[in-house]
């Protein structure tokens, strides 16, 4: 697979598909012909080479849910905790938990909800909603919303 990655621009608040990245400079050229620097300009976000439910291309950073849940993760790629089930010389079901490196959804609130990079073998089943970037309010917490409007009416 050739790697695709695509580029938000933090003072232009715009997104960007990528063209090349100059390792040695530390630059990405975008398509318009524009040179950024990264970090200082923005954020480099590598395409999982996968497509959602819809057919749309899941990159890092993109905002998604999962088998058709509620729940927002983040789409990420680096080192992850995988929690699962087995059984002892008992037979008794205890909780395990092993490491794992590649992509997986992150769990927009609270890290214990990660789903594994085996759930990426599942593109169907995940949906785009978003990224990070152009749409913030993606990660809100929909119930500190409510605690605040619980707390302006008393």
């Amino acid at each position: 697979m050739i790697p695709k990655y695509r580029f938000w621009s933090t003072a232009e608040k715009k997104m960007y598909e990528v063209f090349s990245v100059h390792l040695m400079t530390g630059m990405v050229e975008v398509e318009s012909g524009k040179y950024f620097l990264i970090p200082q300009d923005g954020f480099l976000m590598q395409s999982t080479g996968l497509f959602d439910k819809n057919g749309k291309e899941i990159f890092e950073g993109d905002a998604v849910t999962y088998n058709s849940s509620k729940s927002k993760y983040i789409v990420s790629f680096g080192q992850f905790i995988c929690y699962f089930a087995a059984y002892n010389k008992c037979g008794e079901n205890i909780l395990r938990l092993a490491p794992g490196y590649g992509w997986y959804l992150k769990h927009f609130r609270d890290s214990f909800w990660n789903v594994s990079g085996e759930v990426m073998d599942e593109p169907a089943k995940i949906e785009v909603i978003g990224n990070i970037h152009e749409h913030p309010e993606l990660m809100e917490d929909p119930s500190q919303e409510i605690l605040q409007k619980k707390g302006e009416q008393q």
